[in-house]
């Protein structure tokens, strides 16, 4: 004996749902396009996720990529320069000091400050960046620090130094890498 099963109607999804789901698609779309397409494609980073991720200008044409990798191997011919800078900063006076470097070189840092703790900002513009643009790749209030970095791109890469006590303060930097000249203003 067989027992035949009724299987109910499908029913289909409400017009609310439809446009609920819709929604997040596109909510979903626009975030993709935002955080991935944008940066990887064209070099537009409006929320920084790019360059955390390392997808900023990863479609850049093939003469850049062509340009970066000459300067590679330009820096494997050379022995990269140590120098040590030291520059007096006047009480509650500020300064930038920074150094011609260009894209994919790597700079090996150590800096210190006798006296009392400034405010800094280690960073960079590039060459042909808009008006007032500059990566940060580090900042704070302190006495000193050290690190490397690769450089994203053909610049200045410095610090800003900002002394705000009443005593002068000498800031002390020993740099390792591929840097043209020094600058400080």
């Amino acid at each position: 004996m067989t027992h035949a099963q009724n299987t109910p109607d499908q029913i289909a999804p409400s017009l609310k749902t439809l446009g609920v789901g819709g929604g997040l698609s596109l909510v979903a779309a626009i975030l993709a396009m935002v955080l991935f397409v944008m940066p990887a494609e064209y070099g537009v980073d409006p929320l920084g996720a790019g360059r955390l991720m390392g997808i900023t200008g990863l479609s850049a044409d093939v003469d850049a990529e062509e340009a970066a990798e000459q300067s590679r191997a330009a820096a494997r011919d050379r022995a990269p320069v140590t120098q040590e800078f030291k520059i007096f900063l006047a009480p509650q006076h500020g300064l930038e000091f920074k150094l011609d470097v260009g894209a994919g070189e790597p700079i090996h840092y150590s800096w210190r400050i006798d006296g009392q703790p400034v405010e800094y900002d280690l960073h960079g513009e590039p060459f042909d960046g808009p008006e007032g643009y500059f990566e940060s790749y580090a900042t704070g209030t302190g006495t000193g620090g050290n690190g490397w970095f690769i450089t994203p791109f053909d610049g200045t890469h410095g610090w800003y130094l900002n002394n705000q006590s009443d005593q002068l303060a000498v800031f002390t930097a020993t740099v390792t890498g591929y840097f043209e000249e020094q600058q400080s203003r």
